[in-house]
């Protein structure tokens, strides 16, 4: 039920990427991008995302062929449901990949299981790495049993 098809935004040549706001929706965690019920944290403000790439040697993405930074997904006290994440670029060919721990491994989505969390006032959190390879526009298409998302941001290849 949860694996629909990817029904992400077209962007045409040279088109703005439209980005999504983040804003506050828990004092328990930061700014955080989505519609909801669950959201992303750890894009800044105007939905940019920084990356290294290639990974450096003090990057723990060091030794794959992608880099990537940190995001945590937070998922409303209303929803227990089940969540899927998978993305890809909107203005070349990329996938966004995930990881959690880091490593060499991305892989093509995430998977959190349903259930209620104890503490953070009923907000549940799952920490994760979103894994590219270039910069662009992307999205994350955020599917549970009774929603489906998209998140739209850009993405920014540092050099290390």
């Amino acid at each position: 039920m949860l694996w629909r098809p990817l029904s992400l935004p077209t962007l045409a040549p040279g088109a703005t990427c439209p980005v999504a706001v983040a804003r506050l929706v828990s004092n328990s965690f930061g700014p955080a991008v989505g519609d909801g019920p669950v959201f992303a944290v750890g894009l800044a403000a105007k939905a940019v995302f920084r990356f290294e790439y290639p990974p450096s040697k003090r990057s723990i993405f060091y030794g794959s062929t992608w880099g990537g930074n940190k995001v945590l997904w937070i998922g409303d006290p209303s929803y227990a449901g089940p969540v899927l994440v998978r993305g890809a670029q909107l203005d070349g060919p990329h996938i966004v990949g995930f990881s959690v721990g880091g490593g060499s491994a991305a892989y093509t989505d995430l998977q959190f299981p349903p259930g209620k969390q104890q503490g953070d006032h009923g907000w549940r959190n799952w920490p994760s790495e979103t894994r590219l390879q270039a910069s662009g526009c992307y999205a994350y298409q955020v599917d549970g049993a009774t929603f489906s998302e998209v998140i739209v941001f850009r993405a920014i290849a540092t050099h290390p």
